[in-house]
Formats: C-alpha cells, structure tokens, sequence
C-alpha cells in the first residue's frame, strides 16, 4: 500500500508483507525512487498477509495474518496499539475506510 503523499514532503512511504510474519515501512525518494530507508516489524511467527495504511494519520497501519490477528499499529511507538481476534480464519484483505 502506498501512504497518502504530501506535496511538502521529500518521500513517499509504502509497506509491504513477507512470509516470515514480518512487514517492512519502506521510504522511497520522491524525485527518482530510490529507498532512502526501510523498517521493519513483526507481526506474528507466520506469514502476515495484509497491510494498509491509515488514510488520515500516515502514522498509523493496518496488519492481518493467517494468526487470526487483526492489529492497529502506531508508527511512533513501533508496537501495536490494539489487537483483535478473527473468529473463522485469517485476515487475507484491509481497506481503510476514506472517510473515517
């Protein structure tokens, strides 16, 4: 997913999963796209499946994993701020609401 951009700032920002359970904050230059840097989080042992950003707060991301773990996760602090469980299966899709 790629965050909401702003014409003030010098780089765009996308995140992405793996299979590891990991997912990775990417910044790229906003000129020729070159990754200026990257961070990464757990989160779960499995495999993370979806990731999205906030539309409104850049800080603030969406995961989902076969753990049955749907999180919120604040980009300052680096940690999930909530955490809820799925009761059927895991999460394989987000989408943040554009009007919220």
């Amino acid at each position: 997913d790629w965050a909401p951009s702003s014409p003030y700032s010098a780089s765009r920002k996308s995140v992405a999963t793996q299979r590891n359970g990991t997912f990775s904050l990417i910044d790229l230059d906003h000129q020729d796209g070159f990754v200026i840097g990257q961070t990464t989080f757990c989160h779960n042992p499995n495999e993370a499946w979806a990731v999205t950003f906030h539309k409104q707060d850049i800080n603030i991301l969406f995961t989902g994993g076969d753990d049955l773990r749907f999180k919120t996760w604040d980009l300052r602090s680096n940690t999930p701020t909530s955490t809820f469980r799925l009761e059927n299966g895991g999460c394989t899709c987000i989408q943040s609401d554009p009007h919220d």
